[in-house]
């Protein structure tokens, strides 16, 4: 069994502490913005099995009058949480962004509006930060019953 070993143990020391800054600078920016209806963490931090290497699953859900605008400026909205080194982002248009910031920690964030999300396996296991009208807890909780029944 080949295992990874890193030639840079200080450098790596600091990661989950620069994705903590990360994911409290997201917090505070999207929880003061009233045009975001929810948003949650998936991946590894929805599943509560971060390592050191770990990265964000940012999932936004806004306003549909407001869904063009912030997939216009999702990269100009990662700057806002830290320092961003580059974006891998397919085309302008496309509902998500990776920001690769110079902490060595990348974000994947996706935009969607409410009636993007449904029940499904991909939701079962996220980490809800905004909910305002409850629609993500239903969303999760409607996706845990389809995967039990699927059983």
């Amino acid at each position: 069994m080949c295992r990874f070993v890193s030639d840079h143990k200080d450098r790596d020391s600091v990661l989950p502490n620069n994705r903590k800054k990360l994911i409290d600078a997201i917090q505070r920016d999207l929880l003061a913005d009233d045009q975001v209806l929810a948003f949650f963490y998936g991946g590894s931090i929805g599943n509560g099995n971060t390592d050191v290497f770990s990265d964000i699953d940012l999932r936004v859900v806004v306003k549909p009058d407001y869904i063009k605008e912030y997939i216009a400026n999702k990269n100009e909205r990662a700057k806002n949480w830290g320092d961003v080194l580059y974006f891998e982002d397919l085309y302008p248009s496309s509902i998500y962004t990776v920001a690769h910031y110079n902490c060595f920690v990348k974000v994947d964030i996706f935009y969607y509006t409410p009636e993007n999300i449904q029940p499904s396996t991909w939701l079962k296991n996220i980490k809800i930060i905004k909910d305002t009208n409850g629609m993500m807890a239903d969303t999760l909780t409607r996706s845990m019953e389809t995967i039990s029944r699927r059983i």
